[in-house]
Formats: C-alpha cells, sequence, structure tokens
C-alpha cells in the first residue's frame, strides 16, 4: 500500500489503492514511524489512490500536527479529481499543500 522513498531530507511517501478506515489503522502506524524515527518532512504521492474518506482525512491532518510539533510538514501531491474535490470540499487544501507533482512539492519542502 506504500513505498517510500528519500529525496534529501524529505520522505516521498507513494500511496495507492484506498484510504479508507480498514486502510488507515495501518498506515497510521507506518508513518507515525517514520516521522519518530527522524523523517518529519513527507510527501504522500496520492497518484494512485482512487478513494478517501474521512478516516483518511483525519490521518493527514494528525499527521501534519505530528509532523509540525517536531519542526516538519506534510505536502500531498497527484490526488485525482475526485481526491483533490474532498480535500477542497472540507477545506484541507488550506491547511495541507497541494501539488500537481513531486518537483514542486519537494521545491516547497525543501530546507534551505
Amino acid at each position: 500500500m506504500l513505498k517510500t522513498r528519500s529525496e534529501g531530507p524529505i520522505e516521498v511517501v507513494a500511496l495507492s489503492g484506498d484510504i479508507d478506515s480498514s486502510a488507515t489503522p495501518v498506515l497510521r502506524n507506518e508513518l507515525t514511524d517514520l516521522v519518530d524515527s527522524g523523517n518529519p518532512l513527507l510527501i504522500l504521492n496520492l497518484s494512485k489512490v482512487r478513494f478517501v474518506d474521512s478516516s483518511a482525512l483525519f490521518l493527514f491532518v494528525t499527521l501534519l500536527k505530528r509532523c509540525r510539533a517536531v519542526g516538519g510538514d506534510i505536502a500531498l501531491v497527484g490526488p485525482n479529481p475526485t481526491v483533490r474535490s474532498i480535500i477542497q470540499l472540507t477545506r484541507l487544501h488550506r491547511v495541507l499543500g497541494v501539488f500537481e507533482d513531486e518537483a514542486l512539492a519537494i521545491g516547497r519542502m525543501m530546507p534551505n
């Protein structure tokens, strides 16, 4: 369900499938472990995610708080039109960076 790779200090996490109440507990553990192991800069690539529900949105917000508490941040990349509309409807895009591609997100998040 997820693959990670490093881009300097940033962890790029490629997610796939549906992120719903059955998937979020596992994702929460894996993503929290990433942050707790010293990787508070995360890009979540959603280009292969078909669907998100409220538990996914809660996961994104919880993860954002955890990252920011240790000086990090998260960004979302490449959501499909359905996922993007849910993010916009809930106004989550006002709190999280949402980008069309990874290069833009990496450029925004790369420390000076």
